[in-house]
């Protein structure tokens, strides 16, 4: 008994040690069981929450093209303009409007229809700026930091159209460099000209089925122009 007695202080400390080795063992396998989890769930959390927050700022467009065929995109609030609102889209969805006379364009949201006017435009980067007399919650834009940071996170390129208002397409950000950004969401032909945002719902370019700055093919990796490149060719931002 003298002995045991002796020897059990050790005996217990050698022991919880030991619990705690397993224990931070255990928690570390968990954790690295989960990683290949933790993007779908964020894909999982922004396809749902991100229609919500930033749908109200994402339109329909509705215009024809230079044969007089219907054709559609989207298009995102961005800055206040004269009372009303300045919105992006891609120039591809509104090109035939650059003509004089050219078709209208109309921003759709589930019943409300209105008119725009194709204000300003960059074909080489296939930007363009419409405006309308209606102010629409604008989107926060990501600062330098922000896209830096988003390169290897998920990223949802959003369409005006869907069930809630807007539907987002879920991918990754592979690049970020002066050309613009790399990244895996699919873009379809509802999206073309709607935001590319992050998880957060900030603004880091402009989706896009027509801009090729290397002039190939792209394939299944989409480029698009970024916040830098509307700042300084269709809008003045403050940052």
């Amino acid at each position: 008994v003298a002995r045991f007695v002796e020897g059990f202080d050790q005996q217990f400390t050698d022991a919880s040690g030991a619990l705690d080795e397993m224990r931070t063992e255990a928690i570390g396998t968990i954790r690295s069981e989960l990683a290949p989890l933790e993007s779908h769930v964020t894909d999982a959390r922004g396809v749902v929450n991100l229609p919500l927050s930033v749908g109200p700022s994402v339109w329909l467009v509705e215009t024809r093209d230079e044969a007089g065929r219907p054709t559609t995109g989207s298009a995102f609030a961005i800055i206040g303009h004269q009372g009303g609102t300045a919105l992006v889209t891609s120039f591809s969805v509104v090109m035939a409007s650059t003509a004089s006379p050219g078709p209208g364009i109309e921003l759709l949201k589930g019943n409300e229809r209105i008119s725009a006017e194709l204000w300003v435009w960059d074909e080489q980067r296939d930007l363009a700026l419409l405006v309308v007399d209606r102010q629409i919650p604008v989107l926060p834009m990501a600062g330098n930091n922000a896209q830096i940071q988003s390169v290897g996170a998920p990223v949802f390129a959003i369409g005006g159209l869907g069930g809630q208002g807007a539907t987002a397409s879920p991918g990754t950000l592979l690049d970020h460099s002066p050309i613009g950004l790399q990244h895996t969401a699919p873009v379809g032909t509802l999206f073309a000209g709607g935001p590319l945002v992050d998880g957060e719902g900030r603004v880091l370019g402009m989706a896009s089925t027509a801009y090729s700055p290397l002039g190939i093919d792209p394939g299944d990796v989409r480029q698009a122009p970024d916040v830098r490149a509307i700042c300084t060719k269709i809008l003045r931002c403050s940052e």
